[in-house]
């Protein structure tokens, strides 16, 4: 069917033309809402944890095909000089942390130190590491999950996110402008066909006409365009996983 009988038939059928732009809206709605959840992305998968918060918690909670996480930051954020930190991991494994703030009013100054589970200081505000990794340097053999019982969460990520270091949209705008640009590159190339041929060619030739491999990969394009927009739509929302 080519796209002026669809077109077409669109036009005629109004319960047809009704139903399509509740499914496009729908499709749109539900496509912006994850794009724009506000959150960090976490762990060797760079799994994306959906940020919720209350006055005296914040959460972050997510899951894929290891598992579900969820990262709980309890206390006051620039109230209190301290905050209780717990990851739930796949595998049921479980670290908390305690970490205290060098300025109870204002956390994106940065920590003084972090307390395992045990009380011990893991990391200090000068820098010193004890026993633990401050970045994920971990690997893991192909299928294996990292979340075993000698799994160490690394202690920069533990800072990062109690100070808010993390946070951003799920989605990559970058990617959305292309698609955007492809699409209403595409409309007005549909709408006036010889636009961007006569644009291209006014000042060499006086009255231009394109030939039939030109109109042939013009049709084309009116079919693949749209298709690589919404690939492109789809990978913006897992651009920081796949890269």
């Amino acid at each position: 069917m080519s796209l002026k009988k669809f077109k077409q038939m669109i036009s005629e059928n109004i319960l047809l033309k009704i139903l399509l732009s509740i499914i496009i809206l729908g499709l749109a709605f539900l496509y912006c809402k994850s794009f724009f959840s506000y959150g960090i992305y976490f762990g060797h998968d760079q799994v994306f944890l959906k940020k919720k918060e209350t006055v005296s918690e914040i959460q972050y909670i997510g899951d894929n095909w290891r598992g579900n996480y969820q990262i709980t930051i309890k206390g006051e954020k620039n109230d209190r000089a301290s905050a209780d930190v717990t990851y739930e991991l796949p595998n049921n494994i479980k670290r908390d942390f305690k970490i205290k703030l060098k300025d109870a009013n204002n956390w994106e100054k940065g920590i003084e130190n972090i307390e395992n589970e045990n009380g011990k200081i893991v990391l200090s505000e000068n820098g010193q590491i004890v026993d633990e990794p401050i970045v994920d340097i971990g690997f893991e053999e192909y299928g294996e999950s990292p979340y075993t019982d000698d799994y160490q969460v690394p202690l920069r990520s533990i800072e990062d996110l109690v100070i808010g270091a993390e946070d951003r949209i799920r989605g990559e705008v970058t990617l959305v402008i292309i698609a955007f640009f492809i699409f209403i590159y595409t409309a007005i190339d549909y709408k006036f066909p010889l636009l961007f041929f006569k644009l291209s060619n006014f000042l060499e030739v006086r009255d231009p006409e394109p030939h039939d491999f030109y109109l042939f990969m013009q049709r084309l394009s009116w079919y693949m365009f749209p298709i690589i927009g919404l690939i492109i739509l789809v990978l913006a929302l897992y651009w920081a996983i796949i890269m």
